[in-house]
């Protein structure tokens, strides 16, 4: 036995070979990605991510390591969240959060397998129901039926297409009588009623101001319109902004006579209604 000694401490005082690990989990990179990235992002768009993280995302990925996100995994967790009922857009949403996340480890300097979009099959759109839209003569019903600043507020996203939080981001300086056009140059955050970028790049721009919006422009200018230190064209006695959720409202009220559709973030019209938003018929395409 004493012979035997030397070798047994030799393995005795032998260093703990290291426990393999398989690198960060998805938890901990979601972490560092809403520190680093999601900050930068749109206060809209931190709530939707948000909300893809808690109900969807960190329940069937967080423990998942990066490693295992392979393209046999990212499936399985399409297809368990396809199954709870939410709409393929939905589904769109919720990986471009997910994508958002494995790019930024991966910019981060994080070993992953190399998954792309493309690689993931979605399940397909159901059937989708028949959308109603405002025709011309119920756009003018609704207007002139509402008080102002309503009235105008009505006015100006059923002849030009744009949606509830363009309408209230517009300043005096976004209106060019001379060119008779309207600059959508912001939006304003359905919560917290600060300025923000549009939905999408596209939806910022000018569109054509009708002849009969202009009408109105002017005269709400003349008579209704209240000062206020940032010149926002609509604002309540207390210089504020109104919410989108008020306009939003106050418009559904107004067309309780109709059957028409009237989204959160725009007025939904008639064809013939696309003459106001100069052949891009914007207000159809959300």
């Amino acid at each position: 036995m004493a012979a035997m000694q030397p070798y047994l401490d030799a393995v005795n005082t032998a260093p703990v070979p290291p426990v393999m690990r398989k690198g960060r989990s998805f938890t901990e990179v979601a972490r560092e990605w809403r520190e680093q990235i999601a900050v930068n992002l749109k206060p809209s768009t931190i709530r939707a991510a948000e909300s893809h993280l808690a109900q969807h995302i960190e329940p069937r990925l967080g423990k998942f390591f990066l490693q295992d996100m392979t393209v046999r995994n990212l499936q399985a967790f399409v297809t368990s969240t396809a199954v709870t009922g939410v709409t393929r857009k939905t589904l769109e949403n919720i990986l471009q959060t997910v994508f958002s996340i494995l790019r930024t480890a991966r910019m981060f300097g994080d070993s992953l397998p190399q998954v792309k979009r493309s690689d993931l099959m979605l399940p397909r759109n159901g059937i989708q129901r028949e959308v109603r839209f405002l025709n011309a003569k119920e756009v003018g019903q609704i207007i002139n039926n509402a008080k102002e600043p309503y009235a105008t507020m009505f006015a100006v996203m059923g002849m030009t297409g744009c949606r509830v939080g363009e309408m209230l981001g517009l300043k005096i300086g976004d209106l060019d009588f001379n060119r008779k056009v309207v600059y959508i140059r912001r939006s304003i955050d359905s919560r917290t009623k600060q300025e923000q970028t549009t939905k999408t790049k596209n939806s910022t721009g000018e569109l054509p101001m009708p002849a009969a919006l202009e009408k109105r422009l002017r005269g709400f200018l003349r008579t209704e319109y209240r000062e206020n230190p940032n010149r926002y064209l609509f604002t309540n006695r207390n210089g504020n902004l109104y919410s989108v959720g008020k306009v939003t409202a106050t418009a559904s009220r107004r067309r309780e006579n109709h059957t028409s559709e009237l989204r959160t973030r725009c007025w939904r019209f008639a064809a013939p209604c696309s003459e106001h938003t100069g052949g891009k018929n914007r207000a159809p395409g959300g």
